[in-house]
């Protein structure tokens, strides 16, 4: 149970590191970023 319990904690660090990249990327194309926030809504 713990060991799942940390993959879990490891894969939402991950997610968070990569959602920080997309929101960085998004605001330097604001063109871009209403794209990117509709796939990222479908992803979930």
């Amino acid at each position: 149970m713990e060991k799942a319990y940390i993959q879990l904690e490891i894969i939402l660090i991950r997610v968070k590191k990569y959602d920080d990249k997309v929101v960085k990327a998004s605001m330097a194309k604001p063109k871009r970023s209403r794209l990117g926030f509709l796939l990222s809504k479908k992803r979930h």
